[in-house]
């Protein structure tokens, strides 16, 4: 079964912040490990939340600032881990927004299951130039299963509401379907 339910992870998820966010986001990283077989977390350190600032802070101005990534280290010294800065996610939204849960957990979840894609992908050995690919069908699969499951009305009205825009939006976002069938 790929997906268990209410699966209870005991990944460690840290947060670090200069500026509180709005939303407590380790609790909706906690919500979004329900969905992610246990298994598939082996091996992972754990999570790290922060925002640009602590960021800047902790690696100085000569690394580039990333929204999310997924640290390993080349000698495994260390367990990856995985790191959001959340401010990329949620900074724009006000904050009667990040009161309804699915909005939060949507935008969370985008880079979180991405990332935990990526770790599956170098867990299973495919560390081939289809990576990004992989790991976005990773998170397609994960967020689709989860947003389905605990936001299911927010899922059916997002649908019906864009559905009758899916040509400009798919213009928008530069998406192209691929010949196969």
């Amino acid at each position: 079964m790929l997906f268990k339910k209410d699966n209870q992870s005991n990944l460690p998820v840290g947060e670090c912040y200069a500026r509180e966010p709005n939303v407590n986001v380790r609790r909706v990283v906690e919500r979004l490990l329900r969905v992610v077989p246990q298994e598939r977390l082996e091996g992972l350190g754990g999570v790290i939340l922060c925002d640009t600032e602590k960021f800047k802070e902790h690696y100085g101005d000569n690394e580039k600032v990333t929204a999310a990534r997924y640290i390993q280290i080349k000698d495994d010294s260390e367990s990856p881990w995985i790191e959001i800065c959340v401010d990329w996610y949620i900074g724009g939204f006000p904050k009667w927004v990040l009161k309804f849960s699915a909005v939060t957990d949507l935008m969370i979840s985008w880079p979180f299951y991405h990332e935990v894609g990526h770790h599956i992908v170098r867990k299973d050995g495919n560390n081939d130039e289809n990576t990004e690919k992989t790991a976005e069908e990773w998170r397609k699969k994960f967020q689709k299963h989860y947003m389905l499951r605990y936001h299911f009305i927010f899922s059916f009205l997002a649908l019906i509401t864009l559905f009758p825009f899916r040509k400009r939006l798919e213009k928008m976002c530069g998406y192209q379907k691929s010949g196969k069938t």
